[in-house]
């Protein structure tokens, strides 16, 4: 029998709407029920192409037995956190706050007015089941605890959502393409490109701000890591060889083994990156792997209408990967051996298999095909087309066929380039009829919608359609020489700013009038897999101000941007839609060798600042009044301490930090006020006089009597010289 998510929209929902749950989707009428029978909400968000959720969903949501307890003690409610990015960052930032991790499936438990009191993510069966059975005896037990608890959870989201304004509103100046381009380099994988370790997610804000600074300043090395990394990716496994465009993440440092969904914004973002690569270097592979994305977007994820699907799952056939990967002998028997054999050596598939299970480590027998050089990818393009026929008579992954506008605006955007650059006018064509449907369709009065899917459009638009559409238009207007789309695009930038503009402090909230209100309002600085609101929202205003020569849009834009300066300017890596749309309110070239100094920060935040002594460096800290953190090694679960780790160019032979005393509080110790951290050192014997940078990486977790602040990252950068 089916439930009442029978009647929704989203393949997600769907795909649950036969579980023996008595799922709901988000909405009154569940949280009436709720409250009318009092009992805890359990809320599931997740996406149709998340692997894990498919797990949880066959280990846990298809058990009767659990489905009882649920049913019995539960109101359960299923979430498509691409329908409601909403609903996703609020609860998202709980799940974050009481584990210190996220990740999907989103499993968050609610008191019936919606605050969160417990939390995870993916729960294997039996561990599900005790964490049931736990809740119902808390809630049953110490009803007025838990909720007491909630509150506090609930307060704790609306203080990592909205910070003060007068603890991060700032003045924005372009020297902090400095800051950003020594954090990039501190993180750069110089061997495999990207940034950080596994899981490696691809960098699709990063390049094209890399790119710009690459050609509007002397910064050789913004160049290098952008085309490194472009390099890298194009030859892995998280690249799809055969069929073209690029998988959600790599499992590994080195771009090798997927995560094997394919989402349409990852694939817009890179196939812009691409494009642009070789406008500027006029490298063949670059065009070659553009080419492959927009080809794969229009062949498999277009939709009749016109407009784009949302995603590719990872699994067909009851495994993850099973599409994309093959055996020897699968190729031997699409390809004579003449071409097998080579074919093979080049793409690295070994007869054991090169695919290894990801919770085991065995060897699988199939391989993920991945290119020994640049050159095996323009000699095998018959072996290759061969090998995508005989796949494309597999049974396929599901796809995600709902139409997202924001998203739809992101390739629109991306193929309006790449048609351009490449005079495509098939890309050209594309664009423009995914771009007349969602105006036709999702265009409403004085308003915008969301979600399309089986003929119906539905859901208010988040900022994030507003400007991600807007700005697709933008770039239509400018291939196609069309006024009528800047003219949309104009209408958009009006209406988004009625609804979302923060009128008393500058920038855009996530969420506008016409939204619904949940229990935190959020207005984003760092970007994820997609540019947060607020730079999405700035981007598209500075893009409007450079072809129209509207001063109320660029005026809009620098204040979006220094709305949340001193977060910027705290971890400039992350916030590259920002920073790349204040980079494209520049006119000309710019000097971006001196850094901006970090501003010291209030309410709760540390205020760092940093001295040379002959033989240490100090780090000073003040806590503001009323907060304090905690010591390493004696704080409570899930709560983060005080951490610094230091680094320098200069000749030093660095000891470990020596933290000072901390004050003790019950069980756990604690720092206030002022204190000094310090990292003793020796001068090398054969230490030149001269200059250099002393890189300190400062983590912790600001909490007062009422609320904790989400953990926070600085990176710090200070120039000191050493003489004798």
């Amino acid at each position: 029998m089916a439930n009442r998510l029978s009647d929704e929209k989203s393949p997600y929902l769907l795909q649950h709407a036969h579980n023996p749950i008595d799922w709901m989707p988000w909405g009154d009428e569940a949280f009436e029920k709720a409250r009318a029978e009092r009992k805890p909400i359990f809320l599931s968000v997740g996406y149709a192409a998340c692997h894990w959720c498919h797990v949880m969903e066959r280990e846990s949501f298809e058990s009767e037995e659990i489905a009882r307890i649920l049913n019995e003690r539960f109101v359960s409610i299923k979430v498509d956190r691409e329908e409601r990015p909403d609903v996703d960052e609020v609860y998202m930032t709980a799940v974050q706050l009481i584990t210190r991790r996220g990740g999907w499936p989103m499993s968050v438990f609610l008191m019936p007015d919606g605050d969160p009191f417990y939390a995870g993510t993916y729960f294997p069966p039996d561990v599900f089941k005790t964490v049931l059975t736990n809740v119902v005896a808390a809630f049953d037990r110490d009803y007025l605890a838990l909720k007491k608890e909630a509150s506090a959870v609930a307060e704790a989201v609306r203080s990592a959502l909205n910070f003060k304004a007068s603890e991060v509103k700032g003045e924005p100046d372009i020297r902090v393409l400095a800051n950003y381009l020594e954090q990039t380099q501190r993180t750069f994988d110089w061997e495999h490109g990207g940034f950080g370790g596994a899981p490696k997610f691809p960098p699709g804000m990063a390049l094209p701000l890399l790119l710009w600074v690459a050609q509007s300043s002397e910064q050789p090395v913004a160049l290098q890591m952008a085309l490194k990394t472009l390099r890298e990716m194009a030859l892995g496994g998280f690249h799809d060889l055969v069929g073209g465009g690029f998988h959600r993440y790599s499992t590994d440092r080195g771009w090798f083994v997927p995560h094997f969904e394919k989402m349409l914004t990852d694939n817009a973002l890179l196939i812009r990156a691409y494009a642009e690569a070789w406008s500027i270097t006029g490298e063949p592979v670059f065009r070659l792997v553009a080419e492959a994305a927009a080809d794969w977007a229009l062949r498999e994820m277009r939709l009749r209408e016109g407009a784009f699907a949302c995603s590719i799952d990872a699994d067909s056939e009851g495994e993850e990967g099973r599409f994309y990967t093959w055996t020897v002998d699968e190729i031997r028997e699409v390809l004579p051996d003449d071409s097998a054999i080579p074919f093979c050596k080049a793409f690295g598939a070994l007869k054991e298999g090169n695919y290894l299970e990801e919770a085991t480590g065995e060897a699988t027998g199939r391989n993920i095909l991945r290119a020994e050089s640049f050159e095996a990818l323009p000699s095998f393009m018959s072996e290759r087309r061969a090998l995508l026929e005989a796949r494309d008579r597999r049974p396929r992954p599901l796809l995600d066929d709902k139409a997202l506008t924001g998203w739809n605006g992101l390739m629109i955007g991306a193929l309006a380039y790449a048609g351009g650059a490449f005079d495509r006018t098939d890309y050209i064509d594309a664009a423009q009829l995914a771009a007349d449907f969602v105006w036709q369709t999702m265009k409403v009065e004085n308003g915008l919608l969301r979600r399309y899917r089986d003929g119906e459009a539905g859901i208010s638009a988040f900022l994030e359609d507003y400007a991600l559409f807007g700005g697709g238009l933008v770039a239509l207007a400018a291939v196609t020489k069309d006024l009528d789309y800047l003219r949309r695009a104009e209408t958009l930038a009006d209406e988004m700013i009625e609804q979302f503009a923060d009128t008393e402090h500058g920038g855009f909230f996530n969420a506008g009038s016409a939204n619904e209100t949940l229990i935190a309002r959020s207005k984003a600085a760092h970007d994820s897999a997609l540019p947060c609101g607020n730079g999405a929202a700035t981007m598209f205003l500075a893009h409007l101000a450079l072809v129209t020569d509207e001063p109320r849009y660029r005026q809009l834009a620098l204040e979006a941007a220094g709305s949340v300066w001193n977060l910027i300017l705290a971890s400039p890596q992350g916030s590259e839609s920002l920073l790349y749309a204040l980079a494209m309110l520049q006119q000309g070239g710019v000097e971006i060798q001196e850094a901006v100094p970090v501003p010291q920060l209030e309410g709760g935040v540390i205020a760092p600042n940093v001295r040379l002594e002959p033989d240490a460096i100090v780090l000073e800290l003040l806590i503001s009044e009323g907060w304090r953190v905690y010591a390493p090694g004696h704080a409570p679960p899930n709560m983060t301490p005080l951490q610094a780790t230091f680094s320098t160019d200069l000749p030093l032979e660095l000891q470990p930090a020596v933290m000072p005393l901390a004050q003790r509080e019950g069980d756990f110790a604690v720092y206030k006020g002022e204190l000094a951290i310090r990292a003793p050192f020796a001068v090398a014997t054969d230490a030149n006089v001269g200059e250099g940078r002393i890189l300190i990486e400062l983590t912790y977790q600001a909490c007062s009597d009422n609320a904790c602040l989400a953990p926070l990252t600085l990176n710090l950068v200070t120039r000191v010289a050493i003489g004798e």
